[in-house]
């Protein structure tokens, strides 16, 4: 004879947040977009309900926000990916210079702009990766330059 299954089993995971029910409050953190471990990890470690750790990183989460470019943006993080910036480096520089996100990665695009260099119609985004790809010592570049750079200082 078949084991019976209960039929409500399902039931008892069912979670509402926000007057809206989901299957689990792992399926309420994914569709917020906040993880689930992070939510558990502060509700146990402020006793409070799963309602108010998930009210908290949602506004965490809201507070991330930045507009760059007229463009609104989940987080910095999100905003350095599109342009292909060091996300330590923007927030360093906002930490030193006391900048908002907006002036930090306006100079990183900026900066990154002026150390692009063009080899044979090749631009690169450094001379490291220039090198890189010719499979060439950046090093003896470097040394080249600057011995370069002491021989036309002579003859000036």
């Amino acid at each position: 004879m078949p084991r019976k299954i209960r039929s409500n089993y399902m039931e008892k995971f069912k979670f509402v947040y926000n007057g809206r029910t989901f299957e689990s409050k792992h399926k309420c953190c994914n569709f917020y977009g906040i993880c689930y471990r992070s939510v558990m990890a502060y509700q146990n470690q402020y006793k409070c309900r799963t309602e108010e750790a998930i009210t908290h990183f949602i506004e965490l989460k809201k507070s991330k926000e930045i507009i760059f470019r007229n463009r609104k943006w989940a987080s910095i993080k999100t905003c350095c990916e599109f342009y292909d910036l060091n996300e330590d480096s923007v927030k360093t520089d906002m930490w030193n210079r006391k900048c908002t996100p907006q002036e930090a990665i306006e100079r990183a695009i900026e900066w990154k702009k002026a150390h692009e260099i063009t080899y044979h119609g090749v631009k690169y985004p450094s001379l490291p990766q220039c090198c890189e790809d010719l499979e060439i010592n950046p090093i003896s570049v470097r040394l080249y330059m600057e011995k370069l750079t002491k021989f036309l200082i002579i003859f000036s």
